[in-house]
């Protein structure tokens, strides 16, 4: 029979898995700020994906097993966020995807009857079905044209996160906020070379050819204020990049990449000219990073599957392709 106090544990657990950026999310542990502050930085960007049940008894499981190790709480959120936008945001799975293998595996660990290391194994071969490593793998691959319509609801997400790399590399903080950009992400997606380039003779001498296929590649693609964004329009590429420090006539900053509050507008500042070879460079920057950052070991892995594996991941994983 649960007590009153396991009770009250497991309704904190849940609510600081569901709401992390709550004031006292995690702080009833006797976490250090720090480890505590990294925690609560995971738990959200798992949140952001926006597939948690899976996850939910397994990280509630975790904490109660190994209360007193946040760094183990926090390597499972890791592993956890990793997965998530991989096979969930890339693949497309449907969010009860390995669910039920996941809740197991939970209950094994509410029981005292895993190794922390063998729950991470476990954990990540649940999901090293071949299926889902092509969606990943076929998406960072630079030397493929594919536009991100179907990647279009994980785009914020992705863009948001490459801001943060570039901030943690200058030891900062973004300067606009994820809650800034989810109230209007779509209005916050910037097309370098415009979604039309009707009487815009710049740009029809460079794409007359290639519009179609590049507009909604993801080279071509980069966050931007709304307000921002509406400013730039089907302006030539020169106009976009404007200067740091640049003025309107009326004295107020000039709203180009050069001096735009995200470091990835800064970034385009960087180039001279906005051609098709651009954006393959900045697609091949963009998905290296991917990589990397979305990167899982699976151990010793082989291509192969047998028929089981294959109708499992089936039955429990129809793609939203359909």
């Amino acid at each position: 029979m649960p007590t009153y106090e396991g009770l009250r544990e497991a309704c904190i657990s849940y609510c600081d898995v569901r709401r992390p950026g709550r004031e006292l999310a995690f702080k009833s542990l006797a976490f250090d700020e720090k480890k505590r502050s990294d925690i609560v930085l995971w738990s959200l960007k798992l949140a952001r994906i926006g597939v948690i049940r899976t996850f939910l008894p397994l990280l509630m499981a975790t904490r109660k097993q190994w209360t007193s190790e946040p760094e183990k709480y926090l390597e499972m959120l890791r592993v956890c966020e990793v997965l998530a936008f991989r096979t969930y945001s890339i693949g497309g799975f449907r969010a009860n995807f390995r669910e039920s293998r996941m809740f197991d595996l939970a209950h094994k660990v509410a029981q005292g009857e895993a190794d922390f290391t063998e729950v991470i194994r476990s954990v990540k071969s649940a999901y090293r079905w071949r299926g889902v490593r092509e969606h990943f793998d076929n998406f960072v691959d630079a030397s493929k044209l594919r536009p991100v319509d179907r990647w279009w609801d994980s785009l914020g997400y992705f863009l948001y996160e490459y801001e943060r790399h570039l901030a943690d590399s200058k030891q900062i903080e973004p300067k606009v906020t994820w809650d800034e950009l989810r109230r209007e992400t779509a209005r916050s997606i910037e097309h370098i070379l415009p979604q039309s380039i009707e009487n815009q003779p710049e740009w029809r001498e460079r794409f007359r050819d290639g519009h179609e296929e590049y507009v909604n590649d993801i080279g071509n693609l980069v966050l931007s204020k709304p307000e921002w964004n509406s400013t730039y329009g089907k302006k030539p590429f020169s106009q976009k990049k404007g200067s740091l420090g640049a003025k309107s006539e009326d004295g107020s900053v000039l709203r180009c990449y050069a001096n735009g509050p995200w470091l990835q507008e800064q970034e385009l500042a960087q180039y001279d000219d906005w051609t098709v070879e651009s954006i393959k460079e900045r697609r091949t920057k963009l998905l290296d990073w991917a990589r990397e950052r979305w990167g899982v070991d699976y151990g010793d892995v082989s291509d192969s599957v047998t028929e089981a594996e294959y109708e499992d991941a089936e039955e429990d994983s129809e793609q939203d392709e359909e």
